[in-house]
């Protein structure tokens, strides 16, 4: 907001007509909107890539796997402690 409050003065200093200004931070907001979005998204397909690899570690807690080395490539993979996968740690431990 501080930044918001400096460039309209800026603009007041150097004579921009309202319109200008207007324009300009419909520009802003609409930048904000899109960067929000991407973010919003980002994290949605990062929920969904969550999701899909603790349903596989699921299946790989369950199977006859090796699941230390299958838990240890999961975490290097998706960059999740082992706390993220608590079933697959109690596996590997025992």
């Amino acid at each position: 907001m501080i930044k918001l409050c400096r460039l309209q003065q800026i603009w007041d200093e150097v004579g921009k007509s309202d319109n200008v200004k207007d324009t300009m931070l419909l520009q802003f907001e609409q930048e904000c909107l899109d960067v929000y979005n991407r973010k919003v998204d980002r994290a949605a397909k990062l929920r969904k890539t969550l999701e899909e690899l603790e349903s596989a570690a699921k299946l790989v807690a369950l199977s006859g796997f090796n699941k230390a080395l299958i838990a240890a490539q999961l975490i290097a993979f998706t960059g999740f402690l082992p706390h993220k996968f608590p079933y697959l740690r109690m596996k590997c431990a025992g």
